[in-house]
């Protein structure tokens, strides 16, 4: 088909079609931004992501994970491919910007506030899905649930949204890069 063919270079590369609708929510982004335009159709574009990342394994392979819907796994797909510009997971988080600013000195580290790099555009609907995920998320069902309650408990609202953002990327990179299904793990030991 010809909506099919890859378009672009290296690991962003993504199907013709899949980049106009992303193009498309971009633009509605940015009248939103702008209050001067008509606003798109939001229903349309968004069933239009859900049938491009319902044909991709990649796509529906990142689907599983909670809190990447269609628009977070096409946007995610769009940005690093399969993953391999990335060694590890922590390279991806750290070159989106969810991973603390560091400040060192005479031996003494400080964590400041994320660092804010990379792709605005995915970081900030990554956060939007880790929001949706820590506010819907039954934790005593999840497998990252006993961390979530122990982080909530220690850490204001949004620095917990941040971690889970954090954690949704570096998910990502390792389903994407390793090919495989997402499999939460069962075992996970409480954060203190």
């Amino acid at each position: 088909m010809t909506n099919q063919l890859e378009v672009g270079q290296g690991a962003g590369k993504l199907t013709r079609n899949a980049r106009s609708v992303l193009l498309k929510e971009l633009r509605h982004i940015a009248c939103h931004k702008a209050r001067t335009c008509a606003l798109f159709p939001l229903r349309g574009l968004s069933r239009e992501l859900e049938r491009i990342s319902a044909g991709d394994a990649g796509y529906t392979r990142l689907r599983r994970i909670s809190g990447i819907g269609p628009i977070v796994a096409t946007a995610i797909v769009a940005a690093i491919g399969n993953g391999a510009a990335f060694r590890k997971g922590r390279d991806f988080a750290a070159w989106l910007g969810v991973v603390p600013r560091q400040y060192s000195t005479g031996g003494k580290t400080r964590l400041l506030g994320i660092s804010k790099r990379g792709n605005v555009y995915l970081r900030k609907v990554l956060i939007h899905g880790a929001r949706a995920a820590v506010l819907r998320m039954k934790r005593d069902r999840a497998p990252i649930g006993a961390w979530l309650d122990a982080l909530d408990a220690r850490a204001p609202k949004n620095v917990v949204v941040v971690a889970m953002a954090n954690k949704l990327a570096r998910i990502a990179w390792a389903v994407l890069s390793s090919g495989e299904d997402y499999k939460p793990a069962s075992n996970l030991v409480k954060a203190s």
